[in-house]
């Protein structure tokens, strides 16, 4: 019974602790290079593409290796600015105010931005 109890109380203070955090949303801002920007739910920064259209992506095959799209999971809902795009592989791409969101594979922890400016391209996205 007790060890119930502990699992019982390990589950709510988990569910509060998500709660807290925003209703366990996958994004968020932080300070960096520049002022505020936007990151997942890793802390790493996301990045968008110059070449997109609003809501849509054209990172695809080899890109996309490089710039991976910021998956939107199967029950994800859009919320303000944040919305969700279906992209040409078929996967669901977070997007925000219309732009397609990225990762960089080459920033390993938060607050790294190897990324910003690559090829003139590529674009710290800011709220």
């Amino acid at each position: 019974m007790t060890r119930m109890l502990t699992m019982l109380a390990a589950t709510l203070v988990l569910a509060l602790a998500l709660a807290a955090c925003g209703g366990g949303e996958p994004y968020g801002t932080r300070e960096g290079p520049g002022g505020r920007l936007l990151v997942n739910e890793r802390g790493l920064t996301l990045y968008a593409y110059e070449r997109d259209t609003p809501g849509r992506s054209t990172c695809n095959n080899l890109c996309a290796q490089d710039w991976p799209p910021f998956a939107a999971p199967a029950d994800a809902r859009p919320k303000g600015k944040w919305t969700i795009i279906a992209r040409d592989d078929r996967l669901r791409q977070w997007s925000y105010d219309g732009k397609p969101l990225y990762t960089r594979t080459t920033d390993k922890r938060p607050g790294e931005t190897t990324g910003a400016g690559i090829d003139e391209l590529w674009r710290i996205a800011r709220p």
